[in-house]
């Protein structure tokens, strides 16, 4: 967050800060990008930021950062993020509720010994199995971010952060 009067960044800028984008590798087939995420509380002591409450966010990864594209409304905020001024970056996972019934394909899958990350898409009704929103904190040398996502994504968001993040910075949190 290089920017003290917040305006808006251009892709030259952007890259000057965080160097160039990601390419997608067909080899590794790596994640570049994140699932969307909500904004629940912002804290920054030092900066006049335009994020509100509720803008829907998602990450993209560069060589040296993570941008944070923020949108609300027809607004797009555009914050880029270097690895080396993040202190901590935490991902939460929610509360899991299973609860199958003897009859349910959920339950026969998981006597099978089938991953309970793929079982669960086969329940009979809703109550047999429940994730609760996974939250992602976000700690950095100017602002503290805590933003929420559906419980499900969890996995995924957690491969992508794990690739991009250095590992003495992220913590993991199973509920």
């Amino acid at each position: 967050m290089s920017k003290s009067k917040r305006q808006i960044l251009t892709d030259f800028e952007i890259e000057k800060i965080l160097g160039k984008p990601i390419k997608f590798d067909f080899k590794s087939k790596t994640t570049l990008g994140s699932t969307s995420f909500f904004l629940k509380k912002l804290e920054s002591p030092t900066e006049n930021t335009k994020l509100k409450e509720n803008s829907k966010c998602s990450f993209q990864k560069y060589e040296h950062g993570i941008l944070l594209k923020a949108y609300l409304s027809s607004s797009i905020e555009n914050i880029p993020i270097r690895f080396d001024s993040i202190a901590k970056l935490i991902v939460i996972k929610g509360n899991e509720t299973v609860n199958p019934s003897w009859y349910s394909p959920m339950s026969w899958l998981l006597k099978l010994g089938f991953p309970l990350r793929k079982a669960r898409y086969f329940r009979l009704h809703l109550s047999e199995y429940h994730i609760d929103q996974m939250t992602l904190i976000i700690q950095s040398e100017e602002f503290l971010l805590e933003m929420i996502a559906s419980g499900y994504m969890f996995e995924s968001q957690l491969k992508f952060f794990q690739s991009t993040i250095p590992t003495e910075n992220l913590s993991i949190v199973y509920s």
